[in-house]
């Protein structure tokens, strides 16, 4: 099982929107320390820094962390987008 964390930003291509996936079992572990941030600051995001809504992945490459999230998909399979 995956969780597919989708972007409202579009790749290269135009058709298919920014995603990226962790395995359930990491996001599920309390060792890992995941944010939904929706503030920053005390304040409302901004869209510079991914408002409304931004996951942010410390420990990770910067590309695991999506801005402007739309969607949190749990799946089967790993997501099609940035790995």
């Amino acid at each position: 099982m995956h969780v597919e964390f989708v972007g409202a930003d579009t790749l290269d291509t135009g058709s298919d929107k920014y995603s990226v996936s962790f395995p359930l079992d990491v996001c599920l572990n309390t060792l890992n320390d995941f944010i939904i941030a929706y503030e920053m600051n005390g304040l409302p995001l901004t869209l510079d820094h991914g408002a409304p809504i931004w996951l942010v992945a410390p420990g990770y490459l910067g590309f695991k962390s999506v801005k402007w999230l739309t969607k949190i998909i749990v799946k089967g399979t790993e997501s099609c987008g940035y790995i």
